[in-house]
């Protein structure tokens, strides 16, 4: 079995990856509204070709967004499972 330090090495390195994976959604949560934001004012200009390529841009970085946080949860359930050490 692995030993304590390649263990506490683990968890600092997996932490490490869950602050990243925040840090990536917080910038596509803010791409996204954004994108939204240009998508609505196009719909107002009565532009729907630039709303619908605006509209498919949002549903595009929404799937990253879900993916993000499943790995999230993934690496966190990974995480819990492991023995705690700081």
């Amino acid at each position: 079995p692995p030993s304590t330090p390649e263990i506490s090495h683990a968890v600092r390195h997996m932490r490490t990856q869950l602050s990243r994976l925040e840090k990536f959604k917080n910038r596509l949560q803010l791409r996204d509204k954004e994108i939204f934001d240009k998508c609505v004012s196009a719909q107002i200009a009565r532009d729907s070709t630039s709303a619908s390529m605006y509209a498919n841009q949002c549903a595009e970085i929404r799937k990253l967004i879900r993916l993000v946080s499943n790995m999230q949860r993934t690496v966190e359930q990974f995480a819990l499972r492991q023995p705690s050490t700081s």
